[in-house]
């Protein structure tokens, strides 16, 4: 098994995601468009490639397109059409003309060729057009077919925070939808998201009622036992030996089974091993780099995309309330009721509505995987994100207890 820290693995080091990636295909199979969703780094990218591999076993013709840096809706069409490759051997062209899409099959010569041709032909007035030929003339006449489109819920945030985004959003949706239904029951479109995106639509009534076409899969993070049975086999790979409680003091420092997030430590150890010459990881080893290399920005900036997130959610006063909750959530271990109200009357003087904006912050924070609800209130569900928090804010952050004005507030801070 190979350490990796890439975004997604493959064959041998795909591991234990036998019967997630079974119950996936059957819905694949039966002819239903998913929505899979799941935290960062849980392995999304990984199951659909991996599905990818055995549909095209199959003959199925399978496209995966990831959104991540589209910019606008043209720019999405865009990114799925350079989806549809060489490798995908798709017989379709485009014409060379600025408008329209003909379906005279021939293979396609050259990747880079039919991306240019979009590149020309796909605008802000005519995107929905080119998208819905794309999907009806790209795939339908070659079913059976899989289209992944990953990333949405990102492509989505991205545009609902541009001008009149609230109204292009709903339109994309409509558009896909559309796309959806243009398509035979031997076509299936899976979308991937990560939470934060497809939640904070839903509410909305209208965007909800279209998202929820979509059959919910869901990619839970590992227990303790399959996260230590994945770092032993990572040691028996790479020749590691390990001493007693080693792979359960790993889960223990992560506080929850991200395989992405157990790569990164394996990879860090296996580092820190080598470089002092050690004949075996302890322990110890395992305290010494979670505290000097996973919880320091300077020397593991794995994480850093959790910070840029909630700058991309959140803009001004928002932003700041974000901070405050999770800064007071990492430092205090909850976020009480009681931290609400002292929340609420530091920010009502100059915050109106406050009431409601924290509840659309603790929603957010909620569905991208940051907090998680409990009987006492909120808590971070993974102690090396709140730990993280902690050391990225805590310099930065006067506790509610001892605030008296929101002046005060560590998410402020630049």
């Amino acid at each position: 098994m190979k350490s990796t820290t890439t975004s997604w693995v493959k064959g041998e080091d795909f591991f234990n995601r036998r019967n997630e990636l079974k119950n996936l295909k059957s819905l694949v199979l039966e002819g239903n468009h998913v929505m899979l969703t799941g935290q960062r780094g849980v392995g999304k990218t990984s199951i659909l490639q991996e599905l990818g591999i055995q549909l095209k076993a199959e003959d199925w013709m399978f496209v995966y397109a990831s959104l991540k840096d589209a910019k606008d809706e043209a720019d999405s069409i865009k990114l799925v059409c350079k989806a549809f490759d060489i490798r995908s051997s798709l017989p379709m062209r485009y014409t060379q003309t600025k408008r329209y899409l003909v379906t005279k099959p021939i293979r396609i010569i050259c990747s880079i060729m039919f991306d240019l041709t979009a590149r020309i032909g796909i605008n802000a007035r005519n995107w929905p057009l080119w998208g819905t030929k794309m999907i009806r003339e790209g795939l339908m006449p070659y079913a059976p077919a899989l289209l992944v489109i990953d990333d949405l819920q990102i492509f989505l945030c991205r545009i609902f925070d541009q001008d009149n985004g609230e109204e292009r959003v709903a339109a994309y949706l409509n558009w896909l939808c559309g796309a959806l239904d243009s398509m035979n029951e031997q076509c299936q479109v899976l979308i991937v998201s990560n939470g934060l995106g497809i939640n904070l639509l839903q509410s909305s009534p209208d965007n909800s009622d279209r998202i929820n076409r979509l059959t919910p899969f869901h990619l839970e993070p590992w227990n303790k036992e399959i996260s230590v049975a994945c770092f032993k086999r990572l040691a028996r790979s790479h020749q590691l030996p390990l001493a007693e409680g080693t792979p359960e003091a790993v889960y223990e420092a992560l506080g929850l089974g991200i395989p992405h997030y157990i790569q990164i430590f394996f990879a860090q150890l296996k580092k820190y091993t080598e470089s002092n010459q050690r004949k075996q990881i302890t322990p110890t080893d395992v305290v010494q780099v979670y505290r000097a290399v996973l919880l320091d920005p300077k020397k593991c900036t794995d994480f850093d995309h959790y910070e840029t997130q909630l700058k991309d959610d959140f803009d001004g006063i928002n932003h700041s309330l974000a901070v405050d909750i999770l800064t007071e959530t990492a430092i205090q271990g909850t976020f009480s009721s009681k931290a609400k109200q002292q929340l609420e009357t530091l920010y009502s003087p100059s915050v109106e509505d406050v009431s409601e904006l924290m509840d659309e912050a603790l929603f957010v924070l909620v569905n991208d995987g940051y907090l998680e609800s409990t009987e006492d209130g909120y808590r971070f569900p993974s102690r090396l994100l709140a730990d993280w928090w902690s050391v990225r804010y805590r310099d930065r952050h006067t506790p509610l207890n001892r605030r008296s004005s929101v002046s005060e507030s560590g998410g402020l801070v630049e």
